[in-house]
């Protein structure tokens, strides 16, 4: 809120606000993956506790990348990896969790944040192998295909094993794709 105006899309804030929003979104979303008890809570509560902070987090990312502030869109990303990890345990778990991840990839291809390469292949692995698992190949491809783009062809591994995958899940030519590999 702004003024008692609850805002959006950020386009009326200034830069140097924006900055302090997503470290603010940062923060919060950290704070509640930080309350999880698995001693004391069921194991609902504490899934609930980690996919509100993701929530923050992708809101830290997106207002990170309104203001072109990559490194701490990139920061975010870690802290939310942080606390999705412990929801791969489950296919359900996997399958919610490929929206804000591929939400969150699309904010740094935009940014072209790449500088932490193997943080980032990391980071692609699980998303594609939640894509993979839930046998979305056409966003699987386009995932792939907005990751090619920044990522650092050193780092292209993990990302042509999917592609190669997707693209013979979806009836496409792999042979062509295999021809246009750097």
């Amino acid at each position: 809120k702004i003024n008692g105006k609850i805002i959006s899309n950020y386009t009326s804030v200034p830069y140097t606000r924006l900055r302090w929003y997503a470290v603010a979104r940062g923060l919060y979303g950290e704070v509640l993956s930080k309350l999880v008890d698995k001693k004391r809570q069921e194991k609902n509560c504490q899934e609930k506790l980690l996919e509100t902070a993701l929530q923050h987090f992708v809101e830290s990312v997106h207002i990170s990348t309104i203001a072109a502030i990559s490194y701490i869109a990139l920061e975010s990303t870690k802290m939310m990896w942080n606390a999705l990890l412990p929801l791969l345990d489950t296919k359900y778990n996997r399958r919610k969790l490929i929206k804000p991840m591929s939400t969150v990839a699309s904010y740094l291809r935009n940014l072209r944040e790449n500088t932490d390469p193997d943080f980032l292949t990391l980071y692609y692995a699980a998303l594609l192998g939640c894509i993979t698992e839930s046998k979305e190949w056409s966003l699987g491809e386009k995932v792939v295909n907005e990751a090619f783009e920044f990522m650092p062809s050193t780092h292209h591994k993990v990302l042509w094993e999917a592609k190669m995958l997707y693209l013979s899940k979806l009836g496409k030519n792999v042979l062509a794709a295999i021809s246009n590999m750097k």
